[in-house]
């Protein structure tokens, strides 16, 4: 590039760090395939073309420019996960990608995000999840790992990371064999309830999971209204009602919802009075 239509066989091209070492010319730079910049970020060489038989020569500049890499978490990103709500295909669901874009760039502007379905597929530039379909779901079970680069839009420089998508399973409750059987005392259909003996059963040992109690199914998925005193509640229809039991993963915030059933049996009212045999 530097010589143009010269031929190279007539000229000798070195290069130095300063003008003064290019015009006289000492301390050439010798590993020319293997210069390091001795200046962050950009640098001047001087580049010296001289005739082979005349030994007149030409000084020219050569400006090296290092383009810094775009920012990046390292080695990976926060985890992406979602619920495994769809009970047909477990461990698998949809993720969208691009809601994860404004984090990772962390700020930054003129860079392009893409994905990539494992970290070597991101370094080889192979198997690119397309940018216009990052409504994507997982092809490992339950945990994969993503391959993501950030380019520089402007300078084609780019840094690779990873992020993992998960699907959390949900609470597992176990439903209780039998309604919750009380009898009454007055042929009403109504008695109270002590909702909380319930909960070791349908746990099963697990400690991480935060229970309520729901009279309908609208407020255990919104986790609206909960029953506030479950340990003493009184059903609101006679004898038979069902109520909703909440499960929240702790730590995945994951949800499980399971009904209940409660039957008020009515006792048998015994005669006042009784005429003597």
């Amino acid at each position: 590039e530097i010589l143009g239509t010269i031929n190279p066989a007539t000229v000798t091209v070195r290069f130095y760090t300063n003008l003064p070492d290019a015009q006289t010319p000492t301390n050439e730079i010798i590993n020319v395939t293997n210069y390091t910049n001795a200046t962050p970020d950009t640098q001047t060489l001087y580049v010296r073309v001289e005739d082979n038989l005349t030994g007149c020569f030409d000084i020219v500049t050569l400006t090296l420019v290092v383009n810094p890499l775009p920012n990046s978490l390292q080695p990976n990103y926060p985890q992406y996960s979602l619920c495994d709500n769809d009970q047909t295909r477990i461990g698998y669901e949809v993720f969208d990608l691009a809601s994860q874009i404004d984090d990772i760039l962390l700020g930054q502007t003129g860079m392009e995000v893409t994905f990539y379905q494992s970290l070597g597929d991101a370094q080889n530039g192979t198997l690119q999840i397309p940018n216009t379909s990052l409504m994507y779901e997982n092809v490992i079970q339950y945990v994969q790992t993503l391959g993501i680069r950030i380019t520089n839009q402007a300078t084609g420089c780019y840094v690779i990371s990873t992020m993992d998508i998960r699907v959390e399973p949900l609470p597992s409750l176990i439903p209780p064999a039998q309604p919750y059987t009380l009898c009454d005392q007055n042929q009403d259909g109504f008695t109270t309830f002590d909702l909380t003996t319930l909960i070791p059963g349908m746990l099963g040992g697990v400690t991480t999971y935060i229970v309520s109690f729901h009279e309908t199914l609208t407020d255990a998925q919104a986790n609206g209204t909960t029953i506030p005193t479950p340990t003493a509640y009184t059903n609101i229809y006679p004898f038979i009602q069902t109520i909703y039991v909440r499960a929240e993963d702790s730590t995945t915030h994951c949800v499980s919802i399971i009904p209940i059933e409660l039957n008020v049996n009515p006792s048998p009212i015994a005669p006042v009075n009784l005429d003597d045999i």
